[in-house]
């Protein structure tokens, strides 16, 4: 898990904060996406992409 003065990153942007790199959870066996398309999901809402990879996790679970 990333971390940054101690504490826990679950998302990672460049320094404009127009690219993210990481946006996440600390869990086990993580599925890991790479997207192209714009996501507007923080680490405090989801978005309609982010709610679809979760069902996707969900059911390989």
């Amino acid at each position: 898990m990333l971390k940054h003065n101690g504490q826990p990153l679950f998302d990672m942007y460049e320094s404009s904060k127009s690219c993210r790199f990481v946006l996440g959870n600390n869990v086990s066996n993580p599925l890991i996406c790479i997207g192209i398309n714009p996501s507007i999901a923080t680490d405090k809402q989801t978005d309609p992409t982010i709610n679809k990879l979760l069902k996707i996790a969900d059911h390989y679970a």
